[in-house]
């Protein structure tokens, strides 16, 4: 109920200076106790947007979590930030090396309701699409069968 709750209406919490290497590491420090393999690659600038945090972690785990699902036992799941080419954005990529998308799915995976899990809602992705755009923001993925999927979110920089 409350996935569809947040699905249905627009955040009305108030924006804040995020720094981006801090919050995702703070998600990853969620995960480290759960026994999953996540390494991390920070670009070496402070990257700073304006959003809603716990919004921002809630999309994160969302793609750590679907990633987790996807890796086998010894599967690893990677995060790294990077500044985007425009100069304007932050790029935060998710890549695991799991079982990938096939691509009869691709085309479906952020629509509502739309989940290749029996216990899932079909919520994950589509909050999080909402989540990012809710903050000018993109998201994007590739995948591979067999070799892993990549979701890269892209994030425009605090005054930029």
């Amino acid at each position: 109920a409350s996935d569809f709750s947040k699905f249905a209406k627009p955040s009305s919490k108030q924006f804040e200076e995020i720094k981006v290497n801090e919050l995702i590491a703070s998600v990853v420090m969620m995960y480290s106790d759960h026994g999953t393999n996540i390494t991390t690659q920070f670009d070496t600038r402070e990257f700073i947007i304006s959003g809603v945090s716990e919004e921002l972690r809630r999309a994160l785990v969302n793609l750590i979590k679907n990633a987790q699902e996807a890796i086998p036992e010894e599967g690893i799941i990677s995060l790294q930030t990077s500044w985007n080419k425009s100069g304007k954005k932050v790029e935060i990529s998710i890549h695991d090396n799991g079982k990938g998308i096939p691509e009869n799915e691709a085309t479906n995976i952020f629509l509502p309701n739309f989940s290749t899990k029996t216990s899932g809602t079909g919520l994950g992705l589509a909050i999080t699409r909402k989540i990012i755009e809710e903050h000018s923001g993109s998201i994007s993925f590739s995948s591979e069968l067999g070799k892993g999927t990549t979701f890269t979110i892209t994030l425009p920089l605090k005054n930029s």
